[in-house]
């Protein structure tokens, strides 16, 4: 009886070692992948070297560039934006712009931009004061996204990074600093 429950307690052990071994490996193989989902990686952007070429681009979700043009998949350069301090995200940005948003008939909020506060030379940016910039857009619901946004743009060419939004004087999207020493950051007075 001894012996038998020895052979039963060997071959218990037995498959218990190998289960875990299992799970080790196929946690090994898919932690990676998750991880690689998970990060900011890819961000989405639309060049004219590729309108030109007339490629047909993967369309990043529901965004889409001026005119509704699709945007590809690109490697970021700056995959920490958000963690950066407001200073460290102005000189990070090569286009930042001020949207105020402005209900429409649909009961969209659309992101008009009112002001282009820095846009570096060879930039691409292509939007301008008064364009609408859908991607900050949305519809309206029970949530206040305030009365605006500042939306931060990084790369030659320029594609979105960051979006805050702000009411008032208030920039509520950077740990509520005042517009006023915001734009005093940029250069601009406002």
């Amino acid at each position: 009886m001894t012996e038998r429950f020895q052979e039963g307690f060997i071959f218990g052990a037995g498959f218990g070692v190998a289960f875990i071994c299992i799970w080790y490996l196929a946690a090994l193989l898919t932690i990676p992948v998750f991880k690689a989902f998970g990060s900011a990686a890819t961000t989405a952007s639309w060049t004219a070297d590729d309108d030109a070429a007339g490629e047909a681009p993967a369309v990043a979700a529901g965004r889409g560039g001026k005119g509704g043009k699709p945007r590809p998949l690109r490697e970021d350069p700056h995959p920490g934006f958000h963690d950066l301090a407001v200073d460290q995200k102005i000189d990070a940005s090569t286009v930042i712009v001020l949207a105020r948003y402005q209900p429409e008939t649909d009961g969209r909020m659309a992101a008009i931009i009112t002001e282009v506060l820095k846009n570096e030379p060879g930039s691409g940016f292509d939007f301008k004061v008064g364009d609408e910039y859908p991607p900050v857009s949305y519809y309206k619901d029970e949530s206040n996204r305030g009365e605006g946004a500042v939306v931060f743009f990084s790369g030659k060419p320029a594609y979105q990074m960051s979006s805050a939004s702000y009411t008032g004087d208030t920039i509520a999207g950077l740990q509520y600093i005042p517009m006023t020493l915001f734009l005093e950051k940029i250069g601009k007075r406002g």
